[in-house]
């Protein structure tokens, strides 16, 4: 990340207050907070990985009938007049960078009083491209509605939240293990990294499945991520999102939280592909925090 993005409160904070909102007052962005907005948005932190992404802020007049053909959530979002919507170049890790930098963007949203929801499945996807005039060489992953939230929420929101499982987190014991993947980490023995690895713990997921793992080395602040696959997403996931891995979208969300509660607490350190790593039972390896050289 070239640099923490500047809000106005600790960004733990913000990770602990922002919650998926469904429900939207059919109001327009005021002027100061579009602005706000669409200038962070051309201005976003260096993502791990080589693939370069975009966004914009895109605008559907709720009840007009072009924007009802060409925009849509498929009844997931009601009253959002306005949606981030990003694009990435193709290529290795694609995926976990558009989920690094769209968490990035929603957590900058939350800390502006707006609310949001991450969607990798229930939007048009070829309107919301045509929108933002997708590239040959690009592909959509997930949007997200931004804008003031509706006071009430309703029954079959409170139904698809239940569902979804939106309150609960897996245990540290879970996702969280030291020196070997049989030995679950605790915040003792993660010292210095315990706020980072429980924001990590409260990263949003598809469905709450939180698919990350992470491995800390013995005695040393060196932590390698893993994808741990839910069958159920590994078997849907060309249904659900034909241009790649629902899941991966997951890690990029789970690797913004740890490096910016990483470097809010000071801690530094880069994201490194290793050669060799620790074998993980069923799950992939993704890429290392190495807190042993500065950036």
């Amino acid at each position: 990340m070239s640099a923490l993005t500047v809000l106005s409160r600790p960004l733990v904070e913000v990770i602990r207050k922002r919650t998926s909102q469904r429900r939207y007052l059919p109001e327009w962005l005021a002027p100061e907070l579009k602005r706000r907005l669409s200038q962070h948005l051309q201005a976003l932190p260096t993502p791990p990985f080589a693939p370069a992404c975009r966004f914009t802020l895109v605008e559907a007049t709720v009840g007009e009938a072009r924007a009802a053909r060409t925009l849509g959530t498929y009844g997931a979002i009601h009253g959002a007049r306005q949606y981030i919507v990003g694009a990435v170049t193709r290529g290795t890790r694609d995926m976990e960078n558009y989920g690094y930098l769209l968490e990035e963007i929603v957590l900058f949203a939350t800390d502006l009083g707006l609310g949001t929801c991450w969607l990798g499945g229930s939007f048009n996807r070829s309107g919301f491209a045509r929108a933002m005039g997708l590239r040959d060489e690009e592909w959509l992953p997930a949007i997200s509605p931004v804008g003031p939230v509706s006071p009430t929420r309703s029954y079959s929101d409170r139904l698809l939240r239940w569902q979804v499982r939106s309150e609960h987190r897996k245990p540290w014991n879970e996702l969280f293990f030291h020196d070997t993947p049989g030995n679950p980490a605790t915040e003792t023995s993660a010292g210095a990294y315990a706020t980072v690895l429980e924001m990590v713990r409260l990263a949003p997921s598809a469905s709450n499945r939180q698919p990350w793992r992470i491995l800390k080395e013995y005695n040393r602040p060196v932590f390698h991520i893993y994808l741990q696959r839910n069958p159920l997403y590994t078997a849907a996931a060309k249904t659900i999102l034909p241009s790649g891995d629902i899941q991966r979208l997951d890690i990029g969300i789970a690797l913004y939280h740890f490096e910016g509660a990483a470097r809010e607490a000071g801690l530094k350190g880069r994201w490194q592909v290793l050669d060799t790593v620790p074998p993980f039972p069923k799950a992939e390896y993704v890429v290392s925090w190495n807190g042993l050289t500065a950036k």
